[in-house]
């Protein structure tokens, strides 16, 4: 008999979307049937199994469904995407959010599970009952980064100048200012490569990123396509994910690096670092803001060794594991 999972999602925005279709077909390929929905209250008088896609969305709303759902047996599974916050945070806030994973994780029809694994950090065990690989570590199927008249621009742009691509939106959080400031401050670097921001430039960063780009960085402020993304990974000699420090969490852009066994710079300390050291991904590391570091680490990272061995399939493979096993079928 098929069962039906509703998938929750508060919204399509961002990687949500791109999480939207890897579920479903997850869940299909494995026997289920799957309803969108884009809020928890709609899983209160559903029978079936609930997965929601990130609990941050609206946590307490995910607490309510969860807890009450389980009082009536009903099994719930929902992706934790901010755990060390949870874990570790001292605000009032997060010692609520912290106190409620806690209660969750005693209830068994209940699974959160982190996409940032136990082995990077610990202390998200405290909250979580399980983790995953995050799902942007290995979710593409088709390698190939066929170029787009974007990155055919760019291309042309450096004039066979290596490229450092940071892509998303551009703001504080995912590191920009430090990217822009890095290629103001320190001109020598722009004979040897071409710094490239591809997404949406955050009002707060427009000062910096006029300056950036008046001095030859190239900009492109403005939503980047699926097909413009898997190209710039093609034309990029080395990704951008030096994200700030309030920011560390798992990231999609890291991820995706990683399958395309694309060179990736990386904050020092930084959870992805000590996830990148551990699958030996082909990753360096900087020191944050610090427009030296970020150079040495750029010339570290454009020489650095091609990946041993793929490890997407068996992030996978684990992956779906747990997560069938979260919603009660063995798999």
């Amino acid at each position: 008999m098929t069962t039906e999972v509703l998938l929750v999602s508060h919204s399509r925005d961002g990687h949500r979307e791109a999480y939207i279709h890897q579920f479903q077909a997850l869940l299909h390929e494995a026997g289920y049937s799957c309803r969108v929905v884009d809020t928890w209250k709609a899983t209160l008088d559903f029978a079936g199994p609930a997965c929601f896609l990130m609990i941050e969305e609206n946590f307490f709303g995910y607490a309510i469904a969860a807890i009450v759902r389980a009082l009536q047996g009903r099994r719930t599974a929902g992706l934790l995407f901010r755990g060390r916050e949870a874990a570790e945070g001292q605000s009032l806030k997060l010692r609520n959010k912290a106190f409620l994973l806690c209660v969750m994780k005693s209830l068994t029809p209940v699974t959160t599970m982190s996409i940032v694994s136990f082995s990077v950090l610990p202390s998200i065990a405290r909250v979580a009952d399980d983790w995953i690989d995050d799902p942007q570590l290995w979710d593409i199927e088709d390698l190939s980064t066929p170029p787009s008249p974007l990155s055919a621009d760019l291309v042309d742009l450096a004039a066979g100048r290596n490229i450092l691509v940071a892509l998303g939106a551009q703001n504080r959080e995912k590191g920009f200012d430090i990217l822009a400031r890095t290629w103001l401050e320190k001109p020598e670097i722009r004979s040897r490569w071409l710094f490239v921001a591809a997404g949406k430039v955050a009002p707060s960063a427009w000062d910096i990123a006029n300056a950036f780009a008046e001095a030859g960085g190239g900009l492109v402020d403005r939503y980047v396509s699926d097909d413009e993304l898997r190209s710039l990974y093609g034309a990029a000699t080395v990704i951008w994910a030096l994200y700030a420090p309030d920011y560390d969490q798992a990231s999609g852009i890291f991820g995706r690096a990683v399958q395309y066994e694309k060179p990736v710079l990386l904050r020092e300390g930084s959870a992805m670092a000590n996830h990148a050291a551990q699958i030996a991904a082909r990753a360096t590391t900087a020191t944050y803001n610090d427009a030296g570091s970020v150079i040495l680490g750029l010339e570290a990272a454009a020489v650095s060794p091609a990946q041993n061995q793929r490890h997407s399939h068996l992030m996978r493979e684990r992956s779906q594991a747990l997560v069938f096993a979260a919603l009660g079928k063995a798999h």
